[in-house]
């Protein structure tokens, strides 16, 4: 069924959808320990491969330089994403979508309205699209997956109330997304919508919370992060083919995954037992060598 048919099934998420999002809605939730401080997380790998954006201390975007493997602070903001040409970079600030030029620091912002979170920038640069929640700024029927122009205008509805977390495809025709299973199910699971025709295609299916999809630079195959309830060892990142199979588990306790641009690598907000904090972690695409490359000590 077009999902585009279905908004008064879905009428009943709208509350679900609020309880998961606020300003800290970019937190990767459970690990192991209630404890556990997020110092980073929202990485997205540069285009060019030599770079990392990412949110730290839920409140503000770096750049780790991976030459170096030196961090510095950009602006304040949260859920970092580059342009193709990696120039400028789309961000969320007061929930609100911005973009940054990275040559000349001058930001511009594209929405005046509603909880708007998640901006995915398209390959061919000129669009972006992005999640809103509902709230009291804006009607139950504005909540959804929306895409506008670099310029502010033509703002579209793609998604209606319960979708979100947007991702675009490399080949810029379709968006994997994240919706709650269904109007009493207490967990999400991962979507494709093609934008050509609109139809929607399901990937997981299962009893667990699926979030936070990333496609990989050949589009082949989506990464994402998935949970069950407790202290669940295969909660962490997953990965599967762009079809929904061959899903399995990466890494244990991790989230928020994102691919280098050449395919080999993913960036992702790992745990580090030692001391209970979450930092930015990188491991080979099968699971391999998985190594912390931003350390608590890094802040201090």
């Amino acid at each position: 069924m077009n999902y585009l048919k279905q908004s008064a099934l879905f009428l009943g998420l709208v509350v679900f959808i609020i309880v998961c999002s606020s300003e800290s809605d970019n937190v990767f939730d459970p690990w192991p320990i209630e404890t556990t401080e997020t110092l980073d997380s929202e990485p997205a790998w540069s285009p060019d491969g030599k770079q990392i954006a990412y949110n730290h201390g839920g409140a503000e975007i770096w750049l780790l330089e991976l030459e170096t493997m030196t961090s510095q602070a950009l602006i304040p903001g949260s859920c970092p994403d580059w342009s193709p040409d990696g120039k400028r970079i789309v961000f969320v600030k007061n929930h609100d979508i911005y973009v940054i030029d990275l040559e000349t620091d001058e930001e511009t912002q594209l929405t005046f309205w509603g909880q708007c979170y998640y901006p995915s920038w398209s390959p061919d640069g000129e669009r972006i699209i992005f999640d809103t929640i509902t709230g009291s700024e804006i009607p139950p029927d504005s909540a959804g997956i929306w895409m506008i122009n670099l310029d502010g205008a033509d703002m579209t509805q793609l998604i209606e109330f319960n979708g979100r977390q947007p991702d675009w495809s490399p080949g810029n025709e379709d968006i994997v997304f994240v919706q709650a299973a269904g109007a009493s199910a207490p967990y999400t699971e991962i979507m494709i919508l093609s934008v050509m025709d609109t139809e929607i295609e399901r990937l997981t299916d299962n009893v667990r919370d699926d979030r936070h999809p990333k496609w990989s630079p050949c589009g082949g195959r989506i990464a994402w992060e998935s949970y069950g309830s407790g202290n669940d060892p295969t909660s962490g990142v997953w990965v599967m083919n762009s079809d929904g199979s061959n899903q399995h588990l990466l890494a244990s306790w991790a989230g928020r995954p994102s691919w280098s641009p050449d395919g080999s690598q993913i960036v992702y907000a790992g745990y580090n037992e030692d001391s209970d904090t979450v930092t930015l972690w990188v491991m080979n695409t099968d699971g391999t060598d998985p190594h912390p490359i931003t350390h608590p000590e890094d802040y201090q």
